[in-house]
């Protein structure tokens, strides 16, 4: 018996999920507060990072670290700082680690 559509997106959609919980748990063991894409609210050159759409976030603090990508390649980084906009958005200042 073939598989549906539906039932194959449903357990690709699964695997996916459970690898990305493996891969924040594993974050969350090594001491990581929060997990964003690399993405167009990462600036490289002022190294900020706004989190405009987490993979987890538990609570940022100052000279907390963060994860920079996804489940397949990312690189952690340090809260040295932050600031506000005038329209209330925070952006969390970086180092390398």
């Amino acid at each position: 018996m073939t598989k549906s559509f539906a039932d194959v997106l449903a357990s690709v959609t699964r695997n996916q999920q459970r690898d990305k919980s493996s891969w924040v748990e594993s974050l969350r063991a090594k001491g990581v507060c929060a997990a964003h894409p690399d993405d167009g609210w990462v600036n490289r050159e002022k190294r900020e990072v706004v989190l405009q759409y987490p993979d987890f976030n538990d609570g940022i603090t100052l000279g907390g670290v963060v994860a920079l990508g996804s489940k397949d390649q990312w690189r952690i980084v340090r809260i040295d700082s932050k600031r506000k906009s005038p329209f209330g958005i925070t952006y969390w200042k970086f180092s390398e680690i």
